[in-house]
């Protein structure tokens, strides 16, 4: 789970002319390795962590929703019209009416039967921009076999 925060202050210069210079070439080839791995570029002054399990990912997905000010990009893979499903559908809309935009993938499968036509409708309805990864295609009969299980905001 990757959780986009607020810009971290650069850390202080230490060490010598060549350490630095060592320290940047290290940077540049870590930079081409995410990105040739990951098809996107490495953003800086990003901060990564990582959440174990729903007691700790829960309270702080919604505090950084509830932070937010220019956008929301949550990718899940299963949503339920359940009390925790509600608490983020409610949020969400919330932000999506404050004039942040609110982006959220949701697996095809993972979210099929958990979520009714009217929970994704009311989210819409909101503001909320709304995408299904990897639905069935009659072009690729068995392309849903592949399925998203990230957990990211």
């Amino acid at each position: 789970m990757f959780l986009r925060s607020h810009a971290s202050p650069t850390p202080p210069r230490t060490g010598s002319l060549a350490s630095r210079q060592v320290a940047q070439s290290l940077r540049r080839m870590a930079e081409q390795a995410l990105s040739r791995t990951s098809g996107a570029p490495l953003v800086e002054h990003n901060r990564v962590r990582v959440l174990q399990d729903a007691d700790g990912n829960y309270p702080a997905w919604l505090l950084a929703i509830r932070s937010a000010q220019k956008f929301v990009h949550l990718e899940n893979y299963i949503f339920e019209d359940d009390e925790v499903g509600r608490e983020f559908a409610q949020v969400l809309t919330a932000k999506a009416r404050e004039g942040v935009v609110v982006r959220v993938i949701r697996d095809w499968l993972g979210s099929r039967r958990g979520a009714s036509r009217s929970f994704w409708r009311e989210m819409a309805a909101g503001g909320v921009q709304l995408r299904c990864f990897n639905p069935p295609r009659l072009d690729s009969p068995v392309g849903w076999i592949t399925r998203d299980h990230r957990k990211t905001v």
